[in-house]
């Protein structure tokens, strides 16, 4: 759902369920699992942009959302050292824009607070290890961009 909550303001906010369980037990749920792999149960995200005149050429730009995934298995056999979660990430960028924005210049982040968590697993349990695939670290950014 989207709201203007003010000429210069949106916000937005999302709420999922997906029953993620099998229903009938077959072959496959006993070597796969009984829950899909990367699917959580629940999902919320929520967030805001601004778009602020601060001069007849100058604009502010400011975006942020949160985000949050409920716990669960990034390896299709469902192992217990594969499940993940909750992951709850923040984004974040603030900057200008220039001449109705066709320009714009933007500081950044992905994964702000640094959260660590895992999107990947391949589970080798009758060799003894696990190999984890880390999700994406805090990332900052500077973006240019021109609308031509």
């Amino acid at each position: 759902t989207n709201w203007q909550v003010t000429d210069t303001v949106r916000a937005f906010a999302n709420l999922a369920w997906q029953d993620n369980q099998r229903e009938s037990v077959t072959a496959t749920t006993l070597v796969l699992g009984d829950r899909l792999q990367r699917t959580p149960k629940w999902q919320f995200a929520t967030g805001f942009n601004v778009d602020r005149p601060l001069t007849d050429r100058l604009n502010l730009l400011a975006n942020f959302d949160y985000s949050v995934n409920s716990k669960h298995f990034v390896s299709p056999q469902n192992f217990p050292e594969t499940e993940t979660g909750p992951v709850d990430l923040f984004t974040a960028s603030v900057g200008l824009g220039i001449d109705e924005n066709r320009y714009e210049i933007m500081l950044g982040c992905k994964n702000c607070l640094g959260e660590e968590y895992f999107n990947q697993a391949l589970p080798f349990g009758a060799l003894g290890f696990v190999t984890i695939y880390p999700g994406a670290r805090a990332t900052w950014t500077v973006t240019l961009r021109a609308r031509l």
